[in-house]
């Protein structure tokens, strides 16, 4: 049996017939690059997040990289991030000019520790950007509570966690501002690249709308220097047709974490833990093994397709030397990459698909001991 980590086909083909109404209807209108359609999601996507404002953007990174550019980033300021995330949470920092401080993540939750944020806190510190990673949201109550006591904005990086929610607010809509990526392997996926920012802040939608498209108030009425970041038309159709499904594709994630944790209760897998104010999404389910190198080469000759996200701390990377980091003072965030592995999880996933995963991840770990 091969179990691809992802199938995308499985919730293409059960749109296909209205994706392609779409892309016609869109072909016939000829408006690619702006227009109703990308007006018609934001508006969709706003309603659906719980805030007043949507921009669409190039991607997730630009997101965040406008909205800090929006708060007034630069050189001297520093940024609070997790040790622990892709890239892009502290890359866009470093091309504001801003410095990112690393804090360690939870040991159970693996997004931002509250406990040691305030430690972190000068008065350089501009901003603070909370990842909901793997699709399980931050701990914002917390969190929030501290960027109020010093002034912080919260800049919420949701791109694993569209649909998520931390009680009864989503994710993106309880910071100064979120960004998502429509990256297609991402929940709520498009054709292609894509991202948007969230706020209730109109002033600071109005500028991001400015910067993200050529520091245009208007065609050719150029105020300030800007960059070019904006959903086409194409994924704006596209995610519309996909939102409506998102809520159910995301319980269909859940019930296939309840399986994979009730086969794997007990055999040597750290397996996910979920705090009561979380509504987790999964966009990856991810366990921590001894061996996980090992295990993941036996789940690949068993055709299961297993990856690691992310093989190394953002404190280890290379683009953060200069920052003379120590890994010894991320201990969570150095456990983890020694220790992840993600298996293969998407809406359409069966339980047979499951099972077999579950058989031989267990076969592995007794093997490799």
């Amino acid at each position: 049996m091969n179990i691809p980590f992802n199938d995308l086909t499985w919730q293409n083909n059960l749109i296909k017939t209205e994706i392609l109404e779409g892309i016609t209807a869109l072909m016939s209108e000829s408006v690619y690059i702006g227009g109703e359609c990308v007006e018609e999601f934001e508006n969709v996507f706003a309603e659906y997040i719980g805030v007043k404002y949507c921009i669409g953007t190039g991607n997730c990174t630009d997101a965040l990289e406008l909205i800090l550019e929006a708060c007034g980033t630069r050189a001297g300021d520093e940024v609070i991030v997790p040790a622990y995330s892709w890239i892009s949470s502290a890359s866009s920092v470093i091309r504001t000019g801003a410095t990112p401080v690393f804090v360690d993540v939870h040991p159970d939750y693996y997004t931002l520790d509250p406990s040691l944020v305030e430690a972190q806190i000068t008065p350089n510190t501009k901003a603070l950007i909370v990842v909901h990673f793997y699709g399980i949201p931050a701990e914002m109550k917390e969190i929030g509570a501290i960027a109020e006591k010093y002034g912080i904005r919260i800049i919420e990086d949701c791109a694993q966690a569209a649909g998520a929610a931390y009680n009864k607010g989503k994710t993106g809509s309880m910071g100064w501002a979120g960004a998502f990526s429509f990256y297609p392997t991402k929940n709520l996926g498009a054709l292609g690249d894509g991202g948007c920012v969230t706020t209730n802040d109109k002033k600071l939608s109005d500028k991001i709308r400015v910067l993200a498209n050529h520091g245009q108030k208007g065609k050719n009425k150029h105020k300030i220097i800007g960059r070019n970041s904006r959903l086409d038309a194409l994924q704006a159709k596209i995610l519309i047709s996909k939102l409506k499904y998102l809520d159910d594709w995301n319980m269909r994630r859940v019930k296939a974490a309840a399986r994979y944790c009730i086969r794997l209760t007990g055999n040597l897998v750290k397996l996910p833990v979920t705090p009561e104010y979380a509504r987790h999404v999964y966009h990856l389910f991810v366990i921590q093994i001894e061996n996980h190198y090992e295990v993941q080469g036996f789940l690949e000759q068993r055709g299961i397709q297993a990856f690691m996200h992310y093989p190394l701390p953002l404190t280890e990377l290379e683009p953060f030397e200069h920052l003379n980091l120590r890994s010894c003072d991320f201990p969570v965030a150095k456990n983890m990459a020694n220790r992840i592995l993600s298996l293969p999880i998407f809406p359409g996933i069966s339980d047979v698909q499951i099972d077999y995963v579950c058989e031989n991840l267990k076969e592995a770990i007794a093997f490799f001991g």
